[in-house]
């Protein structure tokens, strides 16, 4: 495996991997007055503006974490010749999209005529957070516990820096508990 941060494409690893990806340029053919956006260099730099891709390379889940839920989800990925490749179902939508991401770490993902695609690099490969793996399984109504669960980790970390540590012991078993009834279902 690359290193964390390395380019993409991981062997069968025992544990999840996320992928982070950067928008080179949006193609929208629908929008005959712009066809091809490219991001600004500070938009580039914001990893707010990043894709990221969990991906459990053991049971070929993927899960496309924006703002701390699944946002859109595949049970079928795969890896081809070096290459990962899903098609990826938006949350509480009959939407899909379909994602490549090539060894170079170029991507793209093609929802209808819509495109977002990232050029050599714009994919690196990093080991997935708890809180990522336990998007992974797919259940939206564990995905608001698994939110709440990093929420309270936040919590806990804030008043353990301010000295406020009476707390904390309690806030982080809670948290920890909300976490273990999220973990992923096996096949």
């Amino acid at each position: 495996m690359a290193a964390a941060g390395g380019p993409l494409i991981a062997p069968a690893l025992a544990e999840p991997v996320a992928a982070r990806c950067r928008i080179e340029r949006t193609v929208n053919p629908g929008d005959l007055s712009v066809k091809a956006t490219l991001q600004s260099e500070s938009q580039r730099a914001n990893t707010a503006c990043d894709w990221v891709f969990s991906y459990d390379t053991a049971t070929g889940r993927m899960c496309e974490s924006g703002s701390g839920y699944c946002v859109k989800s595949a049970d079928n990925t795969t890896e081809t010749g070096g290459e990962i490749s899903a098609t990826l179902k938006e949350a509480g939508a009959d939407t899909q999209g379909k994602l490549s991401i090539r060894t170079d770490g170029h991507w793209t993902y093609q929802q209808r005529m819509f495109l977002r695609h990232g050029g050599s690099g714009d994919c690196t490969l990093g080991w997935s957070t708890d809180h990522q793996t336990a998007l992974l399984g797919h259940n939206q109504e564990k995905d608001r516990d698994v939110l709440c669960a990093a929420r309270l980790v936040v919590e806990a970390d804030i008043l353990h820096a301010q000295g406020q540590s009476q707390h904390v012991q309690s806030i982080l078993a809670w948290a920890q508990s909300l976490a273990a009834a999220t973990k992923p279902e096996t096949a």
